[in-house]
């Protein structure tokens, strides 16, 4: 869960990159784990698996991965 209440030009359906690069920003597992004060594995192991995930190669779309769809290549 993010809040966002102090972000008031977001609304329900934005997508949201919480780690990875969105418009020339970059967000890692290790600055989310520096700014809570743990390791980068916990970062990753606390997203639910009910988070859609998407895996990238070169900045191409190659598998999805959902909880309802499974795991399906692009």
């Amino acid at each position: 869960m993010l809040d966002v209440t102090e972000l008031t030009e977001v609304k329900a359906g934005d997508e949201v990159v919480v780690i990875g690069t969105q418009d020339g920003a970059t967000l890692t597992a290790d600055d989310l784990a520096a700014a809570r004060g743990t390791i980068n594995y916990e970062v990753v192991a606390a997203i639910m698996p009910r988070v859609p995930r998407r895996y990238l190669r070169g900045g191409k779309l190659v598998a999805t991965k959902t909880l309802a769809d499974g795991y399906a290549r692009c």
